[in-house]
């Protein structure tokens, strides 16, 4: 299970998990699940789905024998790999939490045959440093203004405040190339991956 999490806004974060997903995909079976508020994945991708990662959760929970069935239905496929379509509000995003998720990520992986979980998280408002602790990799898009270190450093002062200085350690810290364009973003992605060993050489 891969985490994208930064504490900066409109930093690429959502642009590189897509790429990440695509470089995965050639390794193994991949879905990505997307936590942003509004998100504009169903416009860039072209199409609409019967249902969203809300949903799942509830036939997660609710109707186990028959999980992978609903998620045939709900998922979407794209470049390579599958993503379950984000929920529609903010609202919806909030009632997600740490165990809900964690019983979600258990079940895509043990009963549904990927590989790979690509979580890209936003602010969920309970257990978000739970999650992250619980991916098995952990990417956050650095920045070089003085603003963007000042909230990287609040981020990591209010983990290790509670008790996750774990996190901080583990963390891979990166920053995106500057205007890079589709292809650059790609080998980015590819080269980050394999210095990292979750694909092989």
């Amino acid at each position: 299970m891969i985490g994208l999490y930064s504490p900066l806004s409109r930093c690429g974060q959502t642009a590189l998990g897509i790429k990440i997903c695509e470089e995965l995909s050639r390794n193994g079976k991949t879905i990505f699940l997307n936590f942003d508020n509004y998100s504009p994945l169903p416009m860039l991708f072209g199409n609409e789905a019967e249902g969203d990662i809300t949903d799942i959760l509830y036939y997660s929970e609710c109707e186990r024998s028959r999980f992978c069935i609903y998620l045939e239905k709900i998922k979407q496929s794209i470049g390579g790999y599958d993503y379950i379509p984000p929920a529609a509000t903010s609202m919806q995003i909030k009632e997600i939490d740490y165990e809900k998720l964690k019983n979600l990520v258990e079940l895509i992986l043990s009963e549904c045959g990927y590989e790979y979980v690509v979580l890209d998280l936003s602010d969920l408002p309970e257990g978000l440093f739970d999650i992250l602790r619980y991916c098995d990799k952990v990417f956050t898009i650095i920045g070089k203004a003085m603003a963007d270190v000042y909230k990287l450093r609040r981020f990591e002062d209010v983990l290790g405040q509670n008790g996750y200085e774990d996190l901080c350690a583990s963390t891979v810290k990166i920053s995106l190339p500057e205007d890079a364009d589709d292809k650059e973003l790609s080998a980015y992605a590819g080269k980050l991956l394999l210095a990292e060993a979750l694909i092989g050489g």
